[in-house]
């Protein structure tokens, strides 16, 4: 059962509210109790409702190997681009707001055999603040070095949350004995507004739990270390 929030606790969120000095860990828990409006939360008779059944829009690096990926135009989707499946259009390098990210295992088809194999995954749930999208980008594990240095960025930076930032993902061209394929790229960019950032806190407290299970198996396995050896070395 969630504690109670405090007195004294609302006192801090509303003086940091009236100095537009929003601290992330004020603004989390005020989301957390309700005490900022969570869109699809402060809605009556939907209060208990499981919000990992709404569906949201994914998104995927387009890749040199991707077969029947079309725009709304009817034209190939362009390699090394991130292509979204609501709308059939692709962005070459988007500046979103990273919600969340998660690592698990997804179950695919074997290309060549047909049987199922398990591999890693990363699923970033993101925002894009310009057009109000709320999406997942998955990612396989080629991309996991991209969002390790997107996490070091943070850490740098001693950020409380990921979506204190902005961040501009795009793509480089990587080749080696396994072949040609493009790897995503994390680069941190602005801190955001106090109002961009309430919003923000709002959308991960609303669909964070969307993203542990929407694109993973019903049992996910849990990827606590990454083996350095399923990360191909970039060329010299």
């Amino acid at each position: 059962m969630a504690t109670k929030i405090s007195e004294q606790e609302k006192k801090d969120i509303e003086e940091s509210t009236e100095e537009s000095e929003l601290h992330p860990a004020a603004v989390g828990l005020a989301v957390q109790h309700n005490e900022l409006a969570v869109p699809g939360i402060n809605i009556q008779g939907l209060e208990e409702a499981d919000l990992a059944t709404i569906p949201l829009p994914f998104a995927r690096l387009v890749q040199p190997t991707s077969k029947g990926v079309k725009t709304s135009e009817g034209e190939e989707a362009p390699v090394g681009s991130f292509f979204f499946s609501d709308t059939n259009t692709t962005l070459e390098s988007p500046t979103i707001v990273i919600l969340k990210g998660k690592h698990g295992v997804k179950t695919f088809n074997d290309m060549t055999t047909g049987e199922p194999v398990q591999k890693k995954v990363l699923a970033v749930l993101g925002y894009i603040p310009e057009t109000e999208k709320v999406f997942i980008l998955t990612l396989s594990v080629m991309s996991f070095n991209g969002f390790g240095h997107f996490m070091a960025q943070l850490k740098e930076k001693h950020a409380e949350a990921c979506f204190q930032y902005q961040t501009t993902i795009s793509s480089h061209l990587v080749e080696n004995d396994r072949g040609k394929f493009y790897v995503a790229d994390f680069n941190l960019g602005e801190e955001l507004s106090d109002e961009l950032y309430v919003k923000a806190a709002e959308l991960y407290a609303q669909y964070q739990s969307v993203v542990s299970t929407k694109p993973f198996d019903e049992k996910i396995e849990e990827v606590s270390e990454i083996d350095p050896n399923d990360i191909p070395a970039e060329p010299e």
